[in-house]
């Protein structure tokens, strides 16, 4: 017990100063990801990929890169049902940083057309549009990546009452969001 107590200080004494000297770089960055009206919406298989008729709220691409060094990272949210591996391999090379990791919100009423298959889900295939949908994510990794300041890393909780609400029926009652 004592060697373990002994080598972990042993560890926390080397690590510190390597820790201390790393420097954390973040930058943020948005683009528009609504499809031109008319454009197939997918993910409601009742509206049998039929065309979009206006824009209630626009669809956004967000982007968080993180680098520390010449390590960097970038967290994408789409607003979208989902990319597909290709689609994310796609964005990765137009914005130029391999390390990027999307996540989709997967609204049933965001844009489709870039499914090859289940047309009954996302509308015909159109491949101009699933190469939008690749560019303007791209371009919100491109506008954090030029965004980069000093940044510190921080751990919060709290609560936000109404901000969302539970819709499940378990656990009865619901529970925190």
């Amino acid at each position: 017990m004592l060697r373990c107590l002994r080598i972990s200080i042993f560890v926390a004494v080397l690590a510190v100063p390597a820790l201390a000297q790393a420097k954390l770089e973040a930058g943020v960055g948005k683009a528009d990801l609504t499809p031109p009206i008319g454009t197939p919406l997918a993910g409601y298989g009742a509206r049998f990929g039929g065309p979009s008729t206006s824009v209630h709220d626009p669809l956004e691409a967000r982007a968080l890169v993180l680098a520390s060094g010449a390590e960097k990272l970038a967290l994408l949210a789409v607003d979208h049902l989902g990319f597909d591996h290709a689609m994310v391999r796609r964005v990765r090379s137009i914005a130029g940083l391999e390390r990027t990791f999307v996540m989709s919100s997967h609204t049933h009423a965001g844009g489709g057309a870039y499914l090859e298959v289940f047309p009954e889900l996302a509308g015909k295939f159109d491949a101009t549009v699933r190469a939008f949908y690749e560019q303007r994510a791209a371009e919100a990794v491109k506008a954090a990546l030029g965004a980069m300041r000093p940044a510190r890393l921080g751990i919060g909780a709290g609560a936000v009452p109404g901000l969302s609400r539970f819709r499940s029926s378990w656990p009865p009652g619901g529970g925190p969001v």
